[in-house]
Order: C-alpha cells, then sequence, then structure tokens
C-alpha cells in the first residue's frame, strides 16, 4: 500500500511517500519513504525539490588581533590623539601600527597582510602601496610631526611629574645616510647615529623619543 504523509516544519510543509511492504526475512510489515518535495499544491499533489544551496565563501580574514589593537586604540585615548595629530593619515598610522605589532616583517608585505586582515574592512579606502607608504613614512620622520606628536601626547598620557630617566643609545653601522657618523661609544670610535628616549621614572612609560646624528656628545646639566 502506497500513501503520502504530510509534515510541516517550521512555515514549510514537505510532502513523503510512504510505501508498506512485507519484509519475508522479518517477517514484519515495514515502510520506505521517498521525500517528494515541498507541497505547492496539497489538492492536485503538486510538489517541488528544492536543491539546498551551499553559500560561497567570500572572503578568509585574520580578525582578532588587529580587532583587539582597534579596542585598545579606542579605549585608552589613543584613536583620538592620532586623529588630532596626523589628521588625513590617521587611518594610515593605524593600520601601519598593527601591522608591525601583528605582523613584524618588511614593509612590502604590508598590502599582502592588509588584504587578508580585518583592518581592510574597518579601513577600506586607505591606499596601502609602497609609494604611498614610503610618502607617510617620510613624512612620519620629520622633526615637526614628532614634536607635534609629543606635544599633544604628554599632557595626555603623562601624569605623574616626579621624575624621569633619559638615556642616549649608540647604534653603530655601515648605513649610508646622513644621520651616519663618526662617534665615540663607550670607549670606542664607531660610525654610528644616536637615539635618546625619555622615559617617565615611576611607571616607566616612554615620554619621548629622537633620534639624531653619531657625531653629537651627550651634554647633562
Amino acid at each position: 500500500m502506497t500513501f503520502i504523509r504530510y509534515k510541516i516544519f517550521g512555515k514549510q510543509e514537505y510532502a513523503y511517500q510512504i510505501k508498506s511492504y512485507w519484509d519475508s526475512k522479518t517477517q514484519k510489515p515495514k515502510q520506505k519513504t521517498l521525500y517528494l518535495g515541498v507541497v505547492v499544491d496539497k489538492s492536485k499533489k503538486i510538489f517541488e525539490k528544492r536543491l539546498s544551496i551551499t553559500k560561497q565563501e567570500k572572503l578568509i580574514l585574520d580578525f582578532g588581533d588587529s580587532f583587539l589593537l582597534e579596542q585598545f586604540f579606542e579605549d585608552n585615548g589613543l584613536a583620538d590623539l592620532l586623529k588630532d595629530v596626523f589628521c588625513d593619515y590617521k587611518e594610515l598610522i593605524r593600520v601601519l601600527v598593527y601591522y608591525r605589532l601583528c605582523y613584524p616583517s618588511a614593509m612590502k608585505y604590508l598590502s599582502l597582510w592588509y588584504d587578508g586582515n580585518f583592518s581592510s574592512i574597518k579601513y577600506p579606502n586607505i591606499k596601502v602601496s609602497s609609494q604611498r607608504t614610503s610618502d607617510f613614512l617620510r613624512t612620519l620622520g620629520t622633526e615637526t610631526l614628532q614634536r607635534t606628536f609629543f606635544t599633544a601626547y604628554l599632557p595626555r598620557f603623562s601624569k605623574n611629574n616626579k621624575g624621569i630617566i633619559i638615556d642616549a643609545t649608540s647604534l653603530p653601522n655601515q648605513i649610508h645616510m646622513p644621520l651616519t657618523a663618526w662617534g665615540r661609544s663607550g670607549e670606542e670610535i664607531d660610525k654610528q647615529i644616536r637615539f635618546l628616549l625619555v622615559v617617565d621614572k615611576n611607571s616607566e612609560e616612554s615620554l619621548f623619543f629622537r633620534h639624531y646624528a653619531g657625531n653629537i656628545v651627550d651634554v647633562y646639566w
């Protein structure tokens, strides 16, 4: 005997063909079920089999690392600081910082990292080409911008005035650039550049830094 059984799942009704038969091995009656499809017209017994469409994968992105940094920047006020100092570059500087922290590799791989990272969704309009990045890094290295940054940074993040620590470090190198010059490093004289770092004595947070030519002598007063 064959008949149709209807079942409702959610808002949709489905039809199944049920066929009863005798199983000679078990000596018991059994049923076979055949799926007919979604009920289109029950009175006319019109059914439609709808194939489930598998959603295509659109994009795979690294999410957690840059999202964590994004929230950190927003929560502690760094986002507002970068907006005030870097203006049109405020999004690019954040992406560059995320890249250096999450994937500390050569800058030529920045666009590859950016395309596969949450940052490309958060900041879709920035250009991370080599030329664009080089132009910005050149601007970032100017003393005028550094002074502007620390002028805005210190009042917001330096709350303790109980003392500072100043450290000037020699960085010997053979790179041909204006900052590389002959200078004394301890008991030796070598080609070098100098790096100055000012740290809050109590919190040990960085307050100021800059680089300068290796032939400039430290002066303390």
